[in-house]
């Protein structure tokens, strides 16, 4: 079975919380982690904007790629696209957008592309 896990920034601290994704209350979020020293579980409201979904897919550093990620796609026509990735409901996929506007594509999400830090 698949494992769904969320990421946020914690909305006091600014720190990044990887998790479960669970409602704070009808205006925000927030991720339940585990810390990785104790083993305690907390629960971290988070920026809702901050929220993305881990799409299953690993970059070529074995980096964890997010839904709103901005990677660098390696392509033979473009090299170097930087693009955003995104969920897109009518494919039922993560995908890359372009950030060029005068770039008219999708890109499939797959382990040759490179996180760039946010």
């Amino acid at each position: 079975m698949r494992s769904y896990k969320f990421r946020g920034r914690d909305f006091y601290s600014g720190v990044w919380r990887y998790g479960y994704l669970t409602e704070y209350n009808t205006f925000s979020a927030s991720i339940l982690w585990q810390d990785t020293i104790t083993g305690n579980k907390h629960t971290s409201q988070v920026v809702p904007s901050s929220v993305g979904q881990f799409t299953g897919v690993c970059d070529d550093r074995n980096k964890e790629i997010y839904e709103g990620d901005i990677c660098v796609f390696h392509n033979s026509m473009r090299k170097d696209v930087e693009c955003k990735i995104i969920y897109h409901s009518r494919l039922a996929q993560f995908l890359g957008v372009p950030l060029d506007k005068n770039i008219h594509a999708l890109y499939e999400l797959n382990a040759s592309v490179e996180v760039k830090p946010i």
